[in-house]
């Protein structure tokens, strides 16, 4: 288990979270719970920062860049100077069955920001290094050996092999696992290919500029950063889709078709009340044969949800390590909708056991539909005679185990937002 500990940063006063496979966020508007997604995802994805930087540190004799830099320049060109009067500290804890104790400590001082590593973290980073200054000389050699291959082929051949086997079994970083579902997501589908072209280069232009003069950024660049990165995942899947076939059958035809994947795309059929098809004419919803419509006229809650869908189905079909944190997925979703999107994210989390989902959400629906998950899997854990009757009613693939399932809500008090978690004792997240 994951766990990141925040003080006198934003609104939060002060906020203990445990990072489980599901984790929930609940609170009033301007209560920090965005805050805390937003953090999770940029500690998360630092790995990645890292890994890439040891790479260049080979490739390049000159660039030593380190960790602590690392964490203070993204830090800075997510955050600028937005809380830069404020003295907070946070602490983030990475948890693995290999290593414990890991954490880095990120603090506000009046001489700047400091980076602070434990020292088991710093014996482990230094020991990949190691690693993959070993992995380097010795992929070298091979490139010389074998002169119809590049050596940087050959090397980053070596290194993705490392990537996973070393680096990836404790901090597991990869490039399409982490995504931030940002809010208002019908702007993908409202606006022509040409807007979103737009829109893609202007926020990529903006942080480009940002990032050349740091601390003096503008408030809204975590945002275009992670808008940006969405931008970019949404067009990745929407070319998958248009290259196999363009619906989400067309994908279980051509690839595994799972039992998983099968499910998953009944429970997007509920909640399209159609079936969602891309090809040249662009995107459309087919209601029955005769009938469809241009998802760009379709119904809000299909908007919203759309990218959602298509996200979470390829990752089902993937089968990789995934850490999705989604804000208000609830959006424009009858309350049967919401039920049914939760049910999809439970069998996205069920894939694979390192799969992580963090939401913020305002719905009391969604967290019934949470309750519900939770509840069928406790009953047949205390009486697992009771499996045939729990499964006419919650599918195995959906239920949720309590003991990876946390849930907190921020609650005002002088000063800021504090945490509380909402978990009651029966495992299941408190009615009130």
């Amino acid at each position: 288990m994951q766990k990141i500990h925040i003080k006198n940063f934003g609104a939060i006063k002060e906020a203990e979270i445990d990072i489980d496979q599901v984790l929930i966020l609940i609170g009033e508007q301007a209560s920090g719970k965005s805050t805390i997604a937003k953090l999770i995802y940029f500690f998360q994805s630092l790995k990645e920062d890292y890994y890439l930087a040891v790479l260049l540190n080979n490739f390049n004799k000159n660039s030593q860049i380190s960790i602590e830099s690392i964490i203070e320049s993204k830090f800075s060109s997510f955050y600028g100077t937005i809380y830069s009067k404020q003295k907070f500290e946070i602490t983030f804890y990475f948890a693995s069955e290999i290593k414990t104790g890991l954490f880095f400590r990120i603090i506000n001082t009046d001489r700047g920001i400091l980076i602070k590593l434990n020292e088991s973290l710093k014996v482990f980073f230094n020991e990949f290094e190691n690693t993959v200054n070993k992995s380097y000389s010795s992929a070298k050699i091979n490139a010389v050996r074998i002169r119809e291959i590049s050596e940087s082929k050959i090397i980053l051949e070596s290194f993705s092999k490392l990537h996973k086997e070393v680096f990836g079994e404790v901090l597991n970083p990869n490039d399409d696992e982490f995504l931030f579902v940002v809010a208002g997501r019908n702007a993908t589908v409202q606006y022509s290919d040409l807007f979103e072209k737009q829109l893609y280069a202007f926020v990529q232009n903006k942080i480009e500029n940002s990032n050349k003069q740091k601390f003096k950024i503008q408030e809204q660049t975590v945002d275009e950063l992670l808008t940006f990165k969405f931008l970019e995942q949404v067009s990745k899947n929407r070319t998958i889709f248009e290259r196999n076939g363009g619906t989400f059958k067309s994908l279980i035809n051509k690839g595994n078709k799972t039992e998983a994947l099968i499910k998953a795309e009944k429970k997007i059929y509920e909640i399209l009340k159609g079936d969602y098809q891309v090809n040249s004419g662009g995107e459309r919803i087919l209601i029955n044969e005769d009938t469809d419509v241009l998802l760009s006229n379709a119904s809000s809650g299909q908007q919203e949800s759309i990218r959602i869908l298509q996200d979470l189905f390829l990752a089902i079909l993937k089968q990789e390590k995934t850490l999705r944190v989604i804000e208000e997925p609830e959006a424009h979703l009858f309350p049967i909708a919401q039920k049914q999107l939760v049910e999809l994210l439970a069998l996205m989390v069920n894939q694979n056991e390192g799969n992580t989902l963090v939401i913020t959400t305002h719905s009391p629906y969604i967290l019934s539909a949470f309750n519900n998950l939770l509840f069928a899997h406790r009953v047949v854990e205390k009486n697992p005679d009771t499996e045939a009757d729990v499964e006419r009613i919650v599918d195995k693939d959906f239920r949720l185990n309590p003991s990876r399932f946390s849930a907190y809500t921020m609650r005002s008090e002088e000063g800021g937002h504090v945490s509380e978690s909402i978990m009651g004792d029966v495992g299941v997240i408190k009615q009130n």
